[in-house]
């Protein structure tokens, strides 16, 4: 009988995510309402991966069954004026690296959107193309941050999508 490695059953086990917060729970509505819109505006499927697990992309994009694309999607409780500023989109560099490796076995871009939700207004990213390869260069460094939507800080390496290659999806 193979027995189960510690990590698959840390992840496994898991139920200290921060989706299951009350904040959690509010960006997981927010994020719903974004799904939609990308579903209408792609006119695609969308097949979310279990929020209640640490899952490798938050989702495909599907069309007549098939795989046409994987993301990972955020929310972010600012404005656009706000965000313009920063000059990019924040995520862990091992998320970003993650979904890159997916991209390259699935044969599928990459996507990265993200909802400004006091304006709004969902931005993305085509960060791969359909064999994994960087559409554009993102900025690897290490940075503190915010850890989670519950707060507490994290320093870890982080990657910056420049916004200048960013698109609006919806407005």
């Amino acid at each position: 009988m193979l027995k189960r490695s510690r990590v698959q059953t840390t992840f496994l086990f898991n139920k200290n995510l921060d989706i299951l917060t009350p904040k959690g729970q509010i960006s997981s509505s927010d994020e719903q309402k974004m799904i939609s819109m990308i579903k209408a505006r792609f006119n695609c499927d969308i097949v979310e991966t279990p929020k209640d697990k640490p899952s490798k992309c938050d989702g495909f994009l599907v069309k007549k069954n098939t795989v046409v694309g994987l993301f990972e999607d955020k929310c972010r409780y600012t404005t656009y004026e706000q965000f313009k500023r920063w000059k990019s989109w924040i995520i862990t560099y091992e998320k970003l690296d993650k979904c890159v490796w997916l991209s390259n076995l699935l044969c599928v871009p990459f996507y990265g959107f993200l909802y400004i939700v006091y304006s709004d207004k969902i931005l993305y990213w085509k960060i791969t193309d359909d064999e994994g390869n960087y559409l554009f260069k993102p900025i690897i460094k290490k940075t503190k941050t915010q850890a989670t939507i519950n707060g507490g800080e994290a320093e870890r390496e982080n990657a910056f999508l420049p916004l200048e290659y960013a698109k609006i999806l919806y407005e």
